[in-house]
């Protein structure tokens, strides 16, 4: 059902089985608890490059047990990156949510941290991604 709702987002040849659009590297920071449940992958940074070269692009859509996991690998150290992956976020809303056709199709976004977490969980910076619906962790574990 997941890979079925989210085909509009990109080019049929991005859609891997598996974790297969996922980079190798950042495989290891994804966790499932049931790997035949991962239903496809999408590396939307990379598939959609061309339609916008300039734009701060999300990473990945991984479909797992028939819902949505947009993840994005990035550093949570310092205000910057809060920055950047807000306007990410905006990026992702304009241009691929709204290309998601299954109204029932549970969303969940991730920001999964590269390195340390420099935000405590009463941060105000955190409580702003959390305002956004951004799930901040280490790894994406389901």
């Amino acid at each position: 059902m997941c890979c079925e709702c989210c085909k509009e987002i990109s080019k049929d040849e991005c859609c891997k089985t598996g974790l297969g659009a996922v980079k190798r590297s950042d495989r290891e920071k994804c966790r499932f608890n049931n790997s035949r449940e991962i239903n496809c992958s999408i590396d939307i940074d990379s598939c959609l490059k061309d339609i916008f070269p300039e734009a701060n692009r999300w990473d990945y859509l991984i479909c797992y047990n028939n819902k949505a996991f947009f993840v994005e690998i990035h550093p949570a150290n310092n205000g910057e990156n809060i920055k950047e992956v807000l306007k990410k976020l905006d990026w992702l809303k304009s241009n691929v949510l709204r290309k998601v056709k299954c109204k029932n199709l549970k969303i969940y976004i991730y920001w999964i941290a590269t390195g340390r977490i420099s935000y405590s969980k009463r941060s105000k910076q955190r409580k702003q991604i959390e305002g956004k619906r951004i799930k901040l962790v280490s790894f994406l574990s389901v």
